[in-house]
């Protein structure tokens, strides 16, 4: 059984079987912030794992510092807590997850660097089980620091996996808060979609996010749509909507550190547009 750091972890398992079981027959790993990060970033793992039990979420924050605001403005942090587990549980259901896994540590905590060797560990513990082949997770470019704290995490628990560094075929940083397509194609992965039916339906679920005003539910839609229309200016499109995200696999593999391939990438973005 794994023990993680916070006593108000969640492990949700829609089949009921058992964790180890499950974890055993994971391909495609999302790891983000918070609570509907996974759908926003992965519909492309969830897609290819639908009916098969083969997509892992895991949800670092606790959500307990969530913008509220319609129906919501007056609940506690204890109640966005509880309503945001209860949401991402039912995206869970709605995509046919493995399993989904929210580790509960305070966005605070993380972004001030406390308790990153507990974070950490709870990431080794969990990835160590799964024969990982696609892993997605926020872009080094991200403009929420909770984001580019979660991805650093994720980064050091790899790298103490050598194992996984083999299995792991695909590595995305995947856009969330900022676009991402200014980052030049050699170093970006862009992954088509063909369908956003099933992306529609997992966003709306996570109500207390899109009721104030933040439409992330029709926000994704445009950005993917975007990402297919303006990738290409002399080609047709090849799909109606396109996620961009950074390829992660040079830092995966240890070929590269992540400062100097973000310098790198830099460097390259700025060559390409003073060419």
């Amino acid at each position: 059984m794994i023990h993680l750091g916070q006593k108000q972890a969640d492990i949700y398992i829609p089949s009921q079987k058992p964790l180890e079981e499950v974890l055993a027959n994971i391909s495609h790993v999302a790891i983000g912030a918070h609570q509907d990060d996974i759908e926003l970033m992965a519909i492309d793992g969830i897609e290819q794992s639908l009916g098969k039990e083969r997509f892992l979420a895991i949800v670092v924050t606790d959500g307990r510092g969530s913008p509220r605001s319609g129906p919501y403005q007056d609940y506690s942090d204890d109640q966005m807590q509880q309503l945001r587990i209860k949401e991402q549980q039912r995206a869970a259901d709605m995509g046919q997850y493995g399993a989904v896994i929210q580790l509960a540590y305070s966005s605070g905590a993380l972004k001030q660097a406390q308790g990153d060797d507990q974070c950490v560990a709870d990431l080794k513990a969990i990835l160590s089980l799964c024969p990982i082949h696609n892993l997605y997770t926020h872009a080094l470019f991200d403009r929420h620091q909770s984001h580019i704290a979660v991805v650093d995490h994720v980064l050091r628990a790899v790298a103490d996996l050598p194992k996984l560094q083999q299995n792991i075929q695909h590595a995305y940083g995947v856009e969330v808060w900022g676009s991402l397509d200014w980052v030049p194609q050699d170093f970006r992965k862009d992954i088509p979609v063909a369908d956003v039916s099933l992306l529609q339906e997992l966003i709306g679920v996570f109500e207390s996010q899109i009721a104030g005003g933040k439409r992330y539910d029709q926000a994704i839609i445009g950005r993917l749509e975007a990402n297919a229309t303006f990738s290409r200016s002399h080609q047709v499109d090849d799909s109606p909507y396109l996620q961009c995200a950074m390829d992660l696999m040079p830092v995966i593999s240890q070929k590269e550190d992540a400062k100097r391939y973000k310098d790198k990438i830099l460097q390259a973005f700025c060559a390409q547009v003073n060419a």
